[in-house]
């Protein structure tokens, strides 16, 4: 089963073409995606920060 990842809408759309075949990319807007992770529907998210998500772990991560 691939594992399911959620982008947020500032990534370019094919910043993870290279990975797809092993990924299930999901493309929304933060706050969906942290909903989503909460149902179980993902696995993990690309958020843009600041987000209020209590009780799920974040970490700021580079952009170039």
């Amino acid at each position: 089963m691939p594992v399911r990842i959620g982008l947020t809408t500032a990534f370019e759309q094919g910043a993870f073409t290279h990975l797809e075949a092993r990924l299930r990319l999901v493309r929304a807007a933060s706050p969906k995606l942290v909903s989503e992770i909460r149902k179980g529907r993902l696995d993990a998210a690309f958020v843009a920060l600041p987000l209020d998500a209590p009780g799920l772990m974040s970490r700021p991560t580079g952009y170039r």
